[in-house]
């Protein structure tokens, strides 16, 4: 049976197991279903298909053995047990981790149906590995190339002074949500269709008037900072293309727009007081067109005459391979090679695959004497905790750069240095975790370990007390600033 492994990819959901109450994404419009922005990816979900006691006897037989040859098992077997046999033989060979089958196969008895096999199965992965149909794949890889359909928010229940109301976690470069004025922190006072009889209520509540709305259509949200201060903004849902990476610094600021989300425009939100040789430069994930964003945004930064950087990562939980390879280009300073190692990644069988930087251009943007500062939180993982490593390992960070949110008294990244592969079939995709991913140079591994304030050994991260969604009051970024 033919395979096609994919390599390229490391893309974990937002807030993946969070500390903190997941953001719920608004959904998208009714009757398509394809997901908003930054919406949490569904990781399990399965059509239910049921099997009657004759089939579940012959998986039985074939599982344990009992029928040889491949011809045999595919001539005689329904789809869903090819399926699933499938599923766990590709976990079986490819998961970082040993499996126990034979609990697997215990599962399956005359009263159970293929999604009790496909729970059995996901029960013996991490919370990044499982199964997903076809379509679910398809859908998958849209949203990953950044072609979502929405309004282009997430949003939580946040307990304020007027009582527990969603307040606005993410919204989505270049979202009809963002080019309508909506930004991160904002409250949803009242909701609806009926611009004369707007609702109140939960988040749930809101999730569920808003998947009503189909693509095209008007709702309305009672947005603000305040409830004094709300205004009430219509929103369409439609498709478009998200956008990853925004420019500030002590003048203006830049992303990018357009149905290509290609074209950068000056958006006029500098950050006030920070030095006039700083930028500030944020990855919300390494995903869709982010790689040439943030290097049309570098450019931005040589040409304004700005040498050193601060780099945003808060939220960012991770994405593809080979963005992080592109973006790593930039920060190698101490390394002489054209292609620096970024990451180095170790499978079940003891090999090893050195996944390399698309170039080397630290020289061409950065001096002996510039400098990185770095913003972080519990939700910054993977692919960006990778890319903390490049610029550890190659001497463009020190540790005393890196400001951390904190809560609680404690302050880390999130800890992930494992990465996921799709393998796809005719039956369906299996997302499996296959190997540890380790820094460059020093061959550090972050898994559940993640950065903390207790990490370094000349200088150690700052914890700044903050709330997760911030507002127009960035009190990480403040402190930051205050600091320079």
């Amino acid at each position: 049976m033919e395979e096609e492994r994919n390599r390229n990819e490391e893309k974990d959901e937002f807030f993946d197991a969070p500390p903190a109450p997941e953001p719920t994404p608004a959904p998208a419009p009714a009757p398509e279903p394809a997901q908003d922005g930054q919406e949490q990816k569904v990781r399990s979900r399965r059509k239910t298909l049921n099997a009657i006691a004759s089939v579940i006897l012959a998986l039985i037989l074939v599982a344990a053995g009992f029928l040889g040859g491949w011809f045999v098992r595919q001539a005689a077997i329904p789809d869903e047990v090819q399926s699933f046999l499938w599923a766990l033989d590709t976990t079986e060979k490819y998961y970082y981790q040993p499996i126990d089958r034979d609990a697997v196969l215990a599962s399956v008895t005359e009263d159970s149906d293929a999604e009790s096999w496909i729970d059995a199965l996901n029960a013996e992965v991490d919370i990044y590995s499982g199964f997903y149909t076809l379509s679910e794949y398809d859908a998958l890889l849209l949203e990953s190339a950044g072609q979502n359909v929405g309004v282009g928010i997430s949003v939580w229940d946040a307990e304020t002074e007027e009582g527990v109301l969603p307040q606005i976690a993410i919204v989505v470069q270049n979202s009809p949500a963002e080019l309508a004025g909506i930004e991160k922190g904002m409250y949803v006072y009242s909701f609806g269709t009926d611009l004369g009889a707007l609702d109140t209520g939960n988040t749930d509540e809101l999730i569920a008037a808003l998947s009503t709305v189909s693509a095209g259509d008007t709702c309305y949200l009672r947005v603000g900072y305040t409830a004094a201060r709300a205004q009430t903004v219509p929103l369409v849902p439609q498709a478009y293309q998200a956008v990853y990476c925004s420019y500030r610094d002590s003048e203006t600021s830049y992303s990018f727009r357009g149905e290509l989300g290609n074209e950068c425009v000056e958006t006029g939100n500098p950050i006030v007081g920070l030095p006039g040789d700083t930028a500030y430069i944020r990855i919300d994930e390494f995903s869709g067109n982010a790689a040439n964003e943030f290097a049309y945004l570098m450019n931005i930064m040589r040409e304004r005459g700005r040498v050193h950087l601060i780099l945003d990562l808060r939220t960012n939980g991770g994405g593809s391979l080979d963005i992080l390879q592109s973006i790593a280009s930039f920060f190698c300073r101490s390394s002489s090679e054209a292609y620096p190692p970024v990451v180095t990644a170790r499978y079940k069988d003891g090999t090893t695959e050195i996944n390399r930087a698309a170039n080397n251009l630290y020289s061409e943007y950065f001096y002996n004497e510039s400098k990185i500062y770095l913003l972080a939180d519990e939700n910054t993982a993977s692919a960006s905790e990778a890319l903390i490593g490049v610029l550890i390992d190659y001497d463009m960070l020190e540790y005393s750069d890196i400001w951390l949110r904190e809560e609680n008294g404690v302050a880390k990244t999130y800890g992930k240095g494992i990465m996921q592969t799709f393998y796809v079939s005719p039956y369906g995709v299996m997302k499996l975790t296959v190997a540890t991913i380790h820094w460059p140079t020093s061959d550090t591994c972050i898994h559940d370990v993640g950065i903390t304030t207790a990490s370094g050994t000349e200088g150690h991260p700052h914890g700044v007390s903050a709330p997760m969604v911030w507002g127009e009051d960035d009190i990480m970024l403040n402190a930051l600033v205050a600091a320079l």
